[in-house]
């Protein structure tokens, strides 16, 4: 019936079309395409060898090793065009290969004049492509890529042997191509480590376990010390003589004796900069053993903590000028909790109570407050501790330790931490008995 089939072969065209280009779109195939590296680059020697070879060996003129994206291909290789090539890329309404793609399956093609995929393509009117053989390219991880094609001027056709041919020649593409993806793959890793690796604010290393030596260095280490990193790989003693010499000895005992244990440890030491400052480190060290449990080989990260060891010392500096002045100051000073309970006292506080230091620390205020003051020094306490007041200034009567009162001048003031939470009253007595 000449309407249904009016009403059927529009139907099937349109949807051979749509999976076609679904095939071609696929965002998994274009992303394999696209690692190859191939678009758009140079020749590759590697596969011209290739399609030189299937010219000589099939005795056809024009040889191509074509990748398909999904707008066009790209001759990543191609033998016997006129010289020079000036565009390798053509629209896919002028590709053959395309079908190999689609397929997934070798296309011969005996005279293209009278093929029914490719009589209409420019080239097979132009009479440029007569007779075609293509095979896809399918990559281990099964996406078809392109073709590996020969091409006659002149119809013919194709024997059996040369087809079989042209796929081994195929399987030596996808393998020279999945060789240099590996190579692209390597070489961006390798990239990507060190410039993760010499991006980090420190020195990252490795040595070898028994001599010490280091066998890698981050380009962070001439910045940081000064040293071009070719000295840290060519001395053999670079590290020892790294460390400053009070701490060389103690350093490297430490480290062999970790590493004799196979342990990973950490270090502190000073070092000796290119220019005579004292860096001090911190060397985090990480043992990598070998099949029998040995150290193979050690790697690490130094951290320049000299900041850090400059703040404690002024820190430790600062607490000891603050002890001295405490214990050595000529008023009676305690520091308090919330609840009342001594927390810290000097020499002079104490004996004008009548107990030592370790008497005093952990009783209450209150229990040698003469009881008609205990309101009292609650009562100025509190503002201070709400915050009305600064600080409190008031006399009240001790008790002393052998029972006689101890008049004494309060002021009180309240200590919070940074984040307005109470932590202690600071208190100093001065004896106005």
């Amino acid at each position: 019936m000449p309407g249904a089939t009016a009403l059927k072969f529009p139907v099937d065209t349109t949807t051979i079309i749509e999976q076609s280009l679904a095939v071609l779109s696929d965002p998994r195939r274009l992303r394999a395409v696209a690692r190859t590296s191939l678009l758009d680059s140079e020749p590759e020697e590697s596969l011209d060898r290739l399609t030189r070879l299937a010219t000589r060996l099939l005795n056809a003129p024009v040889s191509l090793v074509s990748l398909v994206t999904d707008d066009r291909q790209y001759l990543a290789s191609c033998v016997g065009l006129p010289e020079p090539v000036a565009d390798r890329s053509a629209p896919l309404s002028h590709s053959f290969c395309k079908h190999t793609v689609i397929d997934r399956e070798p296309l011969v093609i005996e005279d293209a004049r009278v093929h029914p995929l490719v009589k209409d393509i420019p080239s097979t009117l132009s009479g440029t492509v007569a007779a075609y053989l293509g095979i896809p390219l399918i990559m281990s991880d099964g996406q078809a890529i392109g073709s590996f094609c020969v091409i006659d001027g002149q119809p013919r056709a194709w024997r059996a042997d040369e087809i079989q041919a042209m796929q081994d020649l195929a399987a030596l593409v996808v393998t020279e191509i999945e060789q240099r993806v590996l190579v692209d793959q390597e070489r961006q890793a390798r990239h990507g480590f060190d410039d993760l690796v010499n991006g980090i604010d420190a020195i990252v290393w490795e040595a070898d376990a028994l001599s010490l030596r280091f066998t890698f260095v981050s380009r962070q280490a001439e910045a940081m010390l000064g040293y071009p990193v070719e000295r840290w790989l060519s001395e053999p003693d670079f590290w020892e003589n790294l460390i400053h010499p009070d701490d060389r000895v103690l350093t490297k005992h430490e480290c062999i004796t970790a590493v004799t244990r196979a342990e990973d440890h950490a270090l502190e030491y000073r070092t000796v900069a290119a220019n005579g400052e004292t860096r001090w480190l911190r060397d985090n060290v990480f043992v990598v053993l070998d099949e029998t449990g040995s150290a193979a080989c050690l790697r690490g990260v130094m951290v320049d903590i000299t900041r850090q060891k400059e703040a404690e010392a002024a820190l430790q500096e600062s607490e000891e000028l603050f002890r001295n002045a405490f214990e050595d100051a000529g008023t009676g000073l305690s520091f308090i909790s919330v609840d009342g309970t001594h927390l810290r006292v000097n020499r002079i506080y104490a004996q004008m109570m009548g107990y030592t230091i370790d008497e005093i620390i952990g009783m209450n205020y209150r229990d040698i407050t003469h009881p008609d003051d205990i309101a009292l020094s609650e009562a100025q306490d509190d503002m201070v501790a709400a915050g009305v007041e600064r600080t409190a200034s008031y006399e009240k009567r001790m008790v002393h330790k052998h029972g006689h009162d101890v008049w004494g001048h309060f002021t009180v003031s309240f200590v919070r931490d940074r984040n307005g939470n109470p932590l202690h009253y600071i208190t100093q007595v001065q004896d106005i008995t």
